[in-house]
């Protein structure tokens, strides 16, 4: 999760703005669920294009991954 993402949330040094994304649920191969700092909320990521707060904390965003059972 820590490692590199180049070429993944990022592909050339002109793409700072998705370059400090740290995804944890990769539920499609092309968007996923990040963690961005300061790491407050979890963030909506379509790779390269879209970066959208969630507005949940880690622990909501569990809650409502185990209520849904992974749908």
């Amino acid at each position: 999760m820590f490692g590199d993402w180049r070429g993944v949330t990022w592909h050339s040094p002109e793409d700072q703005e998705y370059r400090p994304v740290k995804p944890f649920d990769m539920f499609v191969p092309e968007a996923c669920v990040a963690f961005l700092p300061p790491f407050d909320s979890v963030h909506y990521h379509y790779f390269g294009e879209e970066l959208y707060d969630t507005g949940y904390s880690f622990g909501a965003y569990l809650e409502r991954l185990l209520a849904s059972r992974g749908f």
